[in-house]
């Protein structure tokens, strides 16, 4: 188990007038005390409780000057809502600030309002065309982070000699993992990216969400590993739990190949649905329990 890390997922999704913008840093800074490996938020805007949600990278880069040892980052952020050259800038720069401390879980995006409201084409593409856009934004943001000069003509993404400096700290880039659940994306996982991660709770089906489903996507992402010969001891795989997850519960997905493992504090209540399930003061409270509880089980 000494690689197994722990994070946890404290979000952008949070209605700000009952949720104070300090709560974000103050659960970051709880967790690097309390011996969590990494602190991550979510990518959220116009979300049904709520529109007041902060801008993920601008969080992130907060968390960089209050914290010094734990990993930062999104979980997940979807390229197609983004223009992906900007966006490699700005994971850049947060790479440099921290010293390296990033990990960026990216997919293609879901929610129909924040493509309207904060995409560049205004609308929310297909899920192919949202696929493909996802894997040509996630090529380009490589090729900006790892090479001198870049003139590159996607189909979606275009640009001509753009020099992205400073690079990222991290070298060749920051880690990238893929949110995708999808047979297709599960594979473009294995073959473009560094991690994979999914969730033990949403709306994934019930083969997905139980460990010895978990278990078979992490063999069949293995085997397409091995097949795109990389190397898999590397590979991060990730799961979203949740923050009242037992030992028990968690032990089978670590057995089942989780090498990450994030519990949530979710605004919302099982079955997303409303009202709040977990309330400001409540944060700090469930991450010491899970501290003094969970984590001296497998740390």
């Amino acid at each position: 188990m000494n690689n197994l890390k722990f994070g946890v997922m404290n979000g952008t999704v949070f209605s700000l007038p009952r949720f104070p913008v300090s709560l974000f840093s103050d659960v970051a800074v709880a967790a690097e005390q309390l011996g969590f490996d990494g602190y991550f938020v979510n990518d959220h805007f116009n979300l049904p409780w709520g529109d007041e949600t902060c801008h993920p990278q601008i969080q992130i880069a907060y968390n960089v000057a209050k914290t010094s040892v734990i990993d930062l980052g999104n979980v997940v952020l979807p390229i197609p809502r983004y223009a992906p050259a900007d966006l490699a800038k700005q994971i850049a720069h947060i790479d440099v600030l921290s010293g390296g401390r990033t990990l960026w879980a990216v997919g293609a995006g879901y929610r129909a309002p924040e493509f309207k409201g904060f995409s560049p084409m205004g609308f929310l593409p297909d899920p192919r065309e949202r696929v493909q856009m996802f894997l040509e934004g996630a090529a380009l943001m490589k090729k900006l982070w790892t090479e001198e000069k870049v003139t590159f003509k996607g189909k979606y993404y275009q640009c001509e000699e753009a020099v992205l400096k400073p690079k990222p700290y991290q070298h060749p880039h920051p880690p990238m993992l893929s949110g995708g659940a999808g047979p297709y994306m599960r594979r473009m996982a294995a073959k473009h990216f560094d991690g994979w991660v999914t969730t033990n709770w949403r709306w994934l089906t019930e083969d997905d969400v139980k460990a010895e489903g978990y278990r078979a996507r992490v063999n069949e992402l293995r085997d397409y590993l091995k097949q795109y010969k990389r190397n898999s001891d590397k590979y991060i795989f990730m799961i979203e739990g949740g923050i009242e997850d037992t030992v028990e519960t968690i032990e089978a997905y670590i057995d089942a190949g989780c090498n990450y493992y994030v519990p949530s504090i979710s605004p919302y209540a099982e079955g997303r649905n409303y009202p709040f399930k977990y309330f400001p003061e409540q944060h700090i409270i469930l991450l010491k329990k899970f501290a003094k509880e969970v984590l001296p089980c497998f740390k």
